[in-house]
């Protein structure tokens, strides 16, 4: 898929919101690249803005898009921290770690890991993380949706770490990088 048909789909969503249409947004935003879509003027709005945008959608609809689309932004993560040179600065500071999101009435488990300076996302849950964040599918959905962050979740209780909270804040120069040099804030630590 091209960037111009990226875009016509786009406009397609914003015409009109549905389910169908949203995953294949998601499906085709893997093939086009986030580098590709964060550096275009046109689109670069687009992702950020994908949390607003689906939370009109009834809460059916957000379980069956949101599992599928963080795999995505955490992959695009690290698409972008990889071509970045301040990001790579930044990874050789950071100690070896394993962050995993863990929603388990959902089935969802993300992962991070930096090893030997590099960044790296998936799917799947590994079971001698550094950290694991743990959230109900609740939690989860006011979080994916921007009704709640990181901060206000972990300070209210919804949210349970097991492990060194260090390594979460490790991860905020990594998340620092994106905003600035993208202007793309993933809206992980409030």
């Amino acid at each position: 898929m091209s960037l111009d048909e990226y875009k016509s789909l786009i406009k397609d969503l914003e015409e009109g919101l549905s389910k169908d249409k949203i995953l294949k947004v998601i499906d085709m935003t893997e093939k086009v690249g986030f580098l590709n879509i964060v550096k275009d003027d046109d689109l670069k709005d687009f992702l950020p803005s994908m949390r607003e945008k689906i939370a009109d959608l009834s809460s059916d609809d957000l379980k069956e898009i949101i599992p599928k689309f963080l795999p995505v932004m955490f992959k695009g993560m690290q698409e972008l921290l990889e071509a970045s040179e301040e990001a790579q600065e930044e990874l050789e500071d950071i100690d070896d770690m394993t962050i995993v999101i863990s929603v388990p009435d959902m089935n969802v488990n993300i992962y991070m890991k930096i090893e030997e300076g590099k960044f790296s996302a998936g799917e799947g849950d590994i079971e001698d993380a550094s950290l694991k964040i743990k959230m109900d599918e609740s939690t989860f959905m006011k979080m994916a949706t921007g009704d709640l962050d990181a901060m206000q979740a972990y300070m209210s209780g919804e949210i349970q770490l097991e492990g060194d909270m260090t390594k979460a804040m490790a991860i905020r120069p990594l998340l620092d990088v994106l905003a600035d040099e993208y202007d793309f804030d993933l809206g992980l630590m409030g």
